[in-house]
């Protein structure tokens, strides 16, 4: 049994950013000699995801849609160690929308026996309508109160309307927040999160927090969903990380080196080759459009991928990494050439990502005809077809979200693989004999 505190943080309001909240928040533990652990509620990646900068550890991902309830509280229980509180964030419904796309925040809370504290923006309410609290909640904090009178004056409220109880309050609005996660988004500063953490010091009811997170039953983290994964103590992965892509799912990494693959990190931007003895490359999610030049540049880098492939070497490449195996990458910049591993080029766009779930025509390395693929597909990349690009959907709606080219998979599906151990053991696997 595991003894977790634990809450649920969540907003009702699609205008509030938790990200920036969440910053400001850790910054405080930090300054309290506590150490948080974030898992966000849906497995898919956003930008200037950069908690760790700020304190706690580097995020973590839960996903109702993707995990079964077992598979959720192990996960929770494994990411959770050595942390002195787990907080799991995202949006819950409104009275609206009785169940949003993708993994839900509630049912998460149901699996994980989480207390429920809600994030509202009051702004201009007081004369405006207010929106309905969810069931369960625990405790409420507001944004926007910049006086004592108003801080009277909504604890009022909440407790004769829904019986919950004030949290805490900060005078940063939702505006606010969104500006300065634009900011971090545009150049990486976080010169806000000082002050803001200050104002997250002086306006949150520690005691109550603490009260809340603390008083919650032990979980019992259920059997080894990865139990029947073969290790193969003989294959080498490299993994892409730097500026331009650093956007993985720390589980799948942590599983990968359980089942005894050894991980090598290289660099994109500033590297000249890969690592040695390397069998399999993942470049994952990131920003390539803002380095685009640079990757550009970067010869060696772009041959020794090549090469690998030439090899036989598999690579398997997702959203922004899926743009740089591309021939070329179109952006605000220009268009750039780049490793050219695909027939195809990617044009960069503002885009979100939505659930899909696709099933396979044609068997790939990675999963067999009729597979069903289920993962968050990022609408920031558009990819244009050249002349040997093999797809394996026929449906035209998702014929370009995995396609590939000899040893090569991209995908504009996110996929958080620890959730489909089939997929991960094939990473695993030598390269098996299909039609590519």
């Amino acid at each position: 049994m595991c003894r977790i505190p634990r809450i649920a943080l969540g907003t009702i309001q699609k205008k509030v950013d938790l990200q920036p909240l969440l910053a400001a928040l850790l910054k405080a533990l930090e300054r309290a000699d506590r150490i948080a652990q974030l898992f966000s509620s849906q497995s898919c990646f956003r930008s200037a995801e950069s908690f760790s900068r700020w304190g706690g550890m580097r995020q973590r991902y839960l996903d109702s849609w993707l995990m079964s309830p077992a598979m959720c509280r192990q996960s929770f229980c494994l990411g959770a160690r050595g942390c002195d509180l787990s907080i799991v964030f995202g949006q819950f419904a409104t009275e609206l929308e009785s169940e949003l796309p993708g993994g839900s925040l509630e049912r998460l809370c149901e699996w994980l026996e989480l207390p429920r504290i809600v994030v509202l923006d009051v702004g201009e309410s007081r004369h405006c309508y207010f929106p309905k609290i969810p069931e369960m909640t625990c405790g409420v904090i507001l944004l926007g109160v910049r006086s004592i009178e108003d801080r009277v004056y909504w604890q009022t409220y909440l407790e004769s309307h829904f019986g919950v109880r004030l949290m805490g309050t900060l005078a940063a609005t939702a505006a606010e927040l969104s500006a300065w996660q634009q900011e971090i988004e545009r150049d990486g500063r976080n010169r806000w999160v000082e002050p803001f953490a200050d104002q997250m010091t002086a306006g949150l009811n520690w005691n109550l927090f603490s009260e809340i997170a603390t008083k919650v039953e032990p979980l019992d983290p259920a059997d080894d969903e990865w139990t029947f994964l073969e290790r193969s103590s003989n294959v080498n992965v490299a993994i892409a990380y730097d500026d331009a892509f650093n956007c993985y799912f720390p589980d799948t990494l942590d599983l990968l080196e359980m089942q005894g693959a050894r991980l090598h990190d290289f660099s994109p931007l500033r590297g000249e080759g890969l690592p040695d003895l390397c069998d399999l490359v993942l470049v994952g999610c990131g920003q390539p459009e803002r380095f685009a030049e640079k990757l550009s540049g970067n010869h060696c880098m772009k041959q020794a991928l090549r090469e690998h492939v030439n090899r036989g070497g598999r690579l398997y490449a997702e959203g922004g990494g899926l743009a740089y195996t591309c021939q070329s990458l179109e952006c605000e910049a220009g268009q750039f050439p780049m490793a050219g591993l695909l027939p195809a080029k990617a044009r960069w766009q503002t885009g979100e990502s939505h659930p899909v779930e696709i099933r396979l025509d044609r068997a790939n390395w990675l999963a067999d005809i009729q597979s069903s693929i289920l993962g968050y597909r990022s609408t920031s990349w558009s990819i244009e077809p050249q002349t040997g690009l093999q797809y394996y959907c026929d449906d035209p709606q998702f014929r370009f979200d995995i396609v590939g080219y000899r040893g090569v998979l991209g995908s504009r599906m996110l996929l958080h693989f620890a959730s489909q151990p089939r997929m991960m053991q094939n990473l695993l696997r030598p390269v098996r004999e299909v039609e590519c």
